[in-house]
This record gives structure tokens, C-alpha cells and sequence, in this order.
């Protein structure tokens, strides 16, 4: 927009005023226009992000199952006696308490 070399005019100033005016208020049109739409990708972003996350602990949840699962199986095969690591009779006792403490929904 202005010469290279020499000192611009005043009415070259002006005008290269006028061109980077226009095109500023474009960008901050364009950036109002497009701030809804950035907002919901951010939001995907993280909804996203927190799937990623949700899905890792889950793998890892499984992998420690399975590592356990496995462990037990050897030291079965072995005849290695170990205790249980969970108890299942008492979880399913107290679900059972809880669900006979509940009011009946009919």
C-alpha cells in the first residue's frame, strides 16, 4: 500500500488508515460471528477430553482385573491356597439389606 523507500504521503497514510480499519472491523466481525461456534467446540473439546479419561480408567480398571483374574488362576493350578481378595457373600448381603430397607414403588 505505500511505496518502499521514500516518506508517504499524507493521503497514502490516510488511506492505508482506511484499509487497516476496514480490515480490523472484518476480523472483529468475523470473531463475534464465530465465538458461539468456538464455544461449542470447546465444550465438545472437553466433553471429549473427559471420554478419553473415563475410557483410560476403565482400560486400566480392566487390566488390573485381568492381572488379578490371572494371578488367582496360577496360583490355582499351583494348588496354592490364597484368600479372596473381595468378598462377595458380604457385598451381596448389604445389597440385599439395602434393597429390602427400600419402599416398595408400587
Amino acid at each position: 500500500m505505500l511505496p518502499p523507500g521514500k516518506r508517504p504521503s499524507g493521503a497514502a497514510l490516510d488511506g492505508a488508515e482506511e484499509v487497516l480499519l476496514k480490515r480490523m472491523a472484518t476480523v472483529q466481525s468475523l470473531r463475534e460471528q464465530l465465538t458461539a461456534d468456538f464455544e461449542n467446540y470447546r465444550a465438545q473439546q472437553l466433553e471429549l477430553d473427559e471420554l478419553r479419561t473415563q475410557a483410560n480408567e476403565s482400560v486400566r480398571l480392566g487390566r488390573i482385573t485381568l492381572i488379578l483374574w490371572s494371578r488367582s488362576h496360577q496360583n490355582l493350578a499351583q494348588g496354592i491356597k490364597v484368600p479372596a481378595a473381595i468378598d462377595v457373600m458380604s457385598m451381596v448381603k448389604g445389597a440385599a439389606g439395602k434393597a429390602a430397607s427400600l419402599p416398595d414403588l408400587q
